[in-house]
């Protein structure tokens, strides 16, 4: 893009992040995605839960939820999908007690917030 004079925006960084995810190619994605950050363009949350369903595929429930935890401390506003997709990975990874244990943070979140 950048060759013809275009610069990559969050939309088309979290799409080439997603297929190389997608491909097995998580270590590319993850690299991709601090490009993203450090070339100025801030992931949004599509593109967090982009890379972290990725995670998720490859079985990796640990850094998937370091990255969450990371997103919910800078204070982003996360939607339902990124949710259920930390349960599934929980699921997936058969990590009943953690799914448990993140369920209920999402219960104490969502009674601060009303």
């Amino acid at each position: 893009m950048k060759e013809i004079g275009r610069e990559p925006d969050k939309v088309s960084y979290s799409i080439l992040i997603d297929n190389l995810g997608r491909i097995g190619e998580l270590a590319e994605a993850c690299s991709l995605f601090t490009d993203m950050v450090q070339n100025g363009c801030s992931p949004d949350l599509v593109s967090y839960n982009i890379l972290v369903t990725n995670l998720g595929r490859k079985g990796d429930a640990d850094e998937a939820c370091k990255l969450f935890r990371g997103l919910a401390n800078k204070g982003t506003p996360m939607d339902a999908s990124s949710f259920s997709q930390m349960l599934r990975i929980f699921g997936k990874q058969g990590m009943p007690v953690a799914a448990l244990t993140f369920f209920r943070g999402m219960v104490d979140v969502d009674a601060m917030q009303t």
